[in-house]
């Protein structure tokens, strides 16, 4: 049997518009359930790949207003008063305390497991994928985003930027409008940013793929694509 070239961890930070009981964020149920709330499709695509190369992926179980999965704990966007211009009543009367509460409650536990699974993956290849999985709204601030599967990453971390360069032109293969860092900058505070700065650029390749809206009805298509560049990944060396 060849030895393990390549780990591999699955993420969707947002992949729930859930509240948890005792906590009343003051919106409603349509809020909730819009892009303000989470990431839709995410969760069915993480699950997808995640099922196809035999690992459990991590799936965020709040909406993302509870405590953003995707922001560094001390940003002051992880628990958001205001998200995508919509007021957030509940989180804006949160002293600091209460804010610190629900970071260790609802994110903490998140991160550390993520972290946790890097790791594990580390002790059994010298190198890990963290694929990342997230969806964006094709219009935005009177914008229309061109790009439907955009690959973020940091260019100047090798790992990254070759898995860049397999999966833009893999998925333009199976049909997508697919760019390197579109709609996004891979370089923003992340959690896979935060988790860069833990592991180097030579063993942890930390790639977030964004999914526009306009993919909703073609997840199974969009997931078999994520599995063609997983596969072309793991495998390329």
């Amino acid at each position: 049997m060849s030895e393990r070239r390549w780990g591999l961890v699955v993420s969707a930070e947002h992949a729930s518009h859930a509240v948890p009981e005792g906590i009343d964020l003051g919106l409603s149920a349509d809020i909730l359930e819009s892009h303000t709330g989470w990431d839709p499709g995410v969760a069915r695509v993480a699950a997808a790949v995640a099922e196809r190369f035999g690992v459990t992926p991590h799936l965020g179980a709040w909406t993302r207003l509870v405590a953003d999965l995707n922001r560094p704990p001390d940003s002051p966007e992880v628990v958001p008063s205001v998200a995508f211009g919509v007021v957030v009543p509940g989180n804006g009367a949160l002293d600091d305390a209460a804010r610190a509460d629900r970071v260790a409650r609802f994110h903490r536990p998140y991160w550390d497991a993520v972290e946790r699974s890097v790791r594990a993956a580390l002790e059994a290849a010298p190198r890990v994928l963290h694929l990342s999985v997230h969806s964006f709204t094709p219009h935005y601030d009177g914008q229309k985003r061109e790009v439907e599967l955009g690959v973020m990453m940091d260019p100047e971390r090798p790992l990254e930027k070759e898995i860049s360069d397999l999966w833009v032109p893999t998925f333009r293969a199976d049909g997508f409008v697919s760019r390197e860092n579109e709609p996004y900058d891979g370089r923003a505070p992340a959690l896979v940013t935060s988790l860069r700065t833990k592991f180097g650029p030579d063993v942890y390749a930390g790639v977030e793929v964004e999914i526009s809206h306009a993919l909703l009805d073609r997840l199974d298509e969009v997931a078999a694509a994520l599995v063609d560049g997983v596969e072309a990944a793991l495998t390329a060396r």
